[in-house]
């Protein structure tokens, strides 16, 4: 039985296909080691000081009221007309508040990249 993506496969390569198929797969090997987690690397990259960092289930109140002594709100979370978002980290700014996302792959998803270049 074959599935979608083997019929993508065979439409962008049938040699690749073929491969695919015939071929032992060889073992998974991470491109990507994570020594350390991501928002630590963004820690150093940024220079974050003065931070508070959010916790698992915290109240979004509670985050509203960090935002008033903190010039960082790290994993901060905030609700809205029932959705509930989390944002990697925020920087305040003399306009207001610099929002900072992070990505773990190597290249950018098409749909960001689309969405980027058309409202940024």
């Amino acid at each position: 039985m074959y599935h979608h993506s083997d019929l993508r496969r065979f439409y962008y390569c049938p040699r690749l296909f073929w491969s695919l198929n015939r071929e032992e797969p060889e073992a998974y090997r991470r491109y990507v080691r994570m020594d350390r987690p991501i928002s630590d690397c963004l820690i150093d990259k940024l220079k974050v000081e003065n931070a508070f960092t959010a916790t698992r289930g915290i109240d979004a109140a509670e985050v509203l009221v960090a935002m008033q002594g903190h010039d960082w709100i790290l994993k901060g979370r905030f609700e809205a007309d029932g959705l509930r978002v989390k944002l990697p980290a925020i920087h305040k700014v003399a306009e207001g508040w610099d929002v900072y996302f992070t990505y773990m792959g190597n290249l950018p998803k098409a749909a960001d990249v689309r969405f980027y270049a058309n409202h940024c």
